[in-house]
């Protein structure tokens, strides 16, 4: 088969939430997950770019396996060793070689992929790996790896029918990610009695991250942390806590790591559809701000832009109306938009919602090729990839 058709029979795998198949599954061949030394991220918001500035300075000493989810320009870019992406060909051979497997325990698309993960990075001898978290913690597909070092980012309502109607109920739910005998790091000051509760419980270290810092912004951000001068080839104000928290992530993992390298980790660092200028005339950013929490941090981030046209999508099952709505209340000059996507805001939604629709987000900003301002494309990260895919 070639790899369009692989990629399309894997995504169309689907199985309820849950890790007791997954888990058999890898019993059957041995646990090989057991074989990696891991750090593991959950969280509401952030855990991707988390798992990315911890892959950015870990990759400059030691060879990283980094697993994050969705994709945004292609399958591949979940799998990578380095940044660099797993190959095609790669992927067909693990379909061909487990594929039987996989039908046996009905894996969905995304165990699938963790699955392939793990193989790849034994196979190629991965140093460390970074997982970051797909859904909540205890339950998620990446749970059957032991980690030296978890951490939670944050807690915010997302996915409150899987994970819980009360900030404390989806805490615990993400807490499900902390090992014995291991470290634990949050800057989650919140729940950080329940963590640290569940770690005396597991024998684990539990470390509180103070990570709200003074910062500047102008081209990118500075910021002094605990005597290391930073500065984050980024504008979006979010990110300085991701990057702090991944600091203290990898000081966790390896207490001696070089600062230097630390420093230059976080600036080479780049994850692709947060705050990313992705056109300088116009000026053009997209940012998968896909929740309450991720639309109110966004919008801090925009603060510091003078006119700004936003244009909106989101998935039917998150809080698409409220994102909405906070974001007219701060900005002028909002639109909506749909893509192609199952579990996308449809016609139906859209009719619905007191705002400006726009058919097609290329050509409202070929006609805006003259635009003083900054144009925002933000949303679901489904529909962050849609917009890359489509200009590139």
């Amino acid at each position: 088969m070639k790899i369009k058709s692989v990629i399309a029979e894997i995504e169309s795998r689907k199985r309820m939430y849950g890790i007791e198949e997954f888990k058999k599954c890898l019993q059957e061949i041995g646990n090989p997950q057991l074989q990696l030394k891991c750090i593991h991220i959950a969280g509401t918001n952030g855990k991707g770019s988390t798992s990315n500035y911890i892959s950015s300075i870990l990759k400059l000493k030691y060879k990283v396996g980094l697993f994050t989810s969705p994709y945004l320009l292609k399958h591949n870019d979940r799998i990578r060793i380095n940044d660099q992406f797993i190959e095609d060909e790669k992927i067909i051979a693990y379909y061909n070689q487990y594929d039987a497997l996989w039908r046996k325990y009905n894996l969905s698309s995304f165990e699938i992929d963790m699955f392939m993960a793990i193989m790849y990075f034994i196979e190629n001898q991965v140093d460390v790996c970074v997982f970051e978290v797909g859904l909540g913690g205890e339950l998620d597909a990446t749970n059957v790896i032991y980690s030296i070092v978890s951490a939670i980012t944050n807690i915010a309502f997302d996915h409150e029918a899987i994970l819980g109607n009360t900030l404390v109920e989806i805490a615990q739910t993400k807490a499900g990610i902390i090992k014995e005998n291991s470290c634990f790091v949050s800057a989650d000051k919140t729940h950080f009695d329940l963590y640290q509760k569940i770690c005396v419980e597991k024998n684990t270290k539990c470390i509180l991250v103070n990570n709200d810092v003074p910062y500047t912004k102008n081209k990118n951000i500075q910021f002094d942390y605990q005597g290391l001068k930073i500065v984050l080839n980024t504008v979006a104000d979010y990110q300085v806590k991701n990057s702090i928290l991944a600091l203290e992530v990898v000081k966790a993992y390896e207490p001696t790591f070089p600062d230097e390298l630390i420093i230059k980790g976080l600036y080479n660092a780049f994850w692709r559809g947060r705050a990313e200028i992705v056109s300088e005339k116009p000026l053009v950013m997209v940012d998968g701000a896909h929740n309450l929490a991720g639309i109110e941090v966004l919008i801090q981030t925009l603060q510091s832009f003078k006119d700004v046209k936003i244009v909106f999508s989101a998935l039917k099952d998150k809080s698409y109306k409220e994102m909405l709505e906070k974001l007219k209340h701060n900005f002028s000059n909002v639109y909506i938009t749909k893509f192609d996507y199952p579990r996308a805001i449809g016609d139906e939604e859209i009719s619905a919602l007191d705002v400006e629709y726009i058919a097609d987000v290329q050509q409202f900003i070929l006609d805006h090729q003259n635009y003083q301002g900054l144009i925002v494309i933000c949303g679901s990260l489904y529909f962050i990839s849609d917009y890359l895919i489509r200009r590139s």
